[in-house]
């Protein structure tokens, strides 16, 4: 048996009624000698090749694992509305993987956070600007640093659509 080193997973394919369905995953936690995936059978408590599973889809590559995060340090992403004009969203945080990369998360109105850069209207990350307006806690901020020469209303940076 040879120890799953890189994030793999195993899909698999549900019904849901009709023609629609689902996939859920299940982490690769070893190979065969053989060289298949090996996963954790939660009924046998045994690991189980994954693709005996009647419903078995196939493998993919797994994300890596979060293992810290930092603050988002005053960056911003830009997206490209319909309109042509550009939203800002603060980053919130960094997400620190066990791989060794880092990605941004900014989150929409519904709360979710999401890595920016995956979205279709991004257009790129601007580094913390020196210009950062600084609020009290009893007065919140209500610009985000200046860039490119002008200032943008925080309801204007939080309407991004996702």
């Amino acid at each position: 048996m040879i120890p799953a080193v890189h994030p793999y997973e195993a899909r698999y394919r549900h019904e849901s009624g009709g023609p629609h369905f689902y996939f859920t995953t299940k982490p690769v936690i070893a190979w065969s000698d053989e060289g298949l995936a090996l996963v954790a059978d939660e009924t046998t408590g045994r690991l189980r090749k994954a693709d005996t599973y009647s419903n078995f889809a196939g493998l993919s590559a797994g994300d890596a694992k979060v293992v810290a995060t930092l603050p988002g340090g005053g960056w911003l992403a830009e997206f490209r509305q319909e309109d042509g004009t550009s939203t800002f969203c603060r980053v919130i945080g960094w997400l620190v993987q066990d791989d060794g990369t880092c990605t941004p998360g900014v989150s929409c109105q519904d709360g979710i956070v999401e890595n920016p850069v995956e979205s279709p209207n991004f257009i790129r990350l601007h580094e913390p600007n020196p210009a950062v307006i600084v609020a009290s806690e009893a007065e919140p901020a209500h610009l985000i640093p200046p860039l490119a020469g002008r200032t943008v209303p925080c309801q204007e940076a939080s309407s991004r659509s996702c």
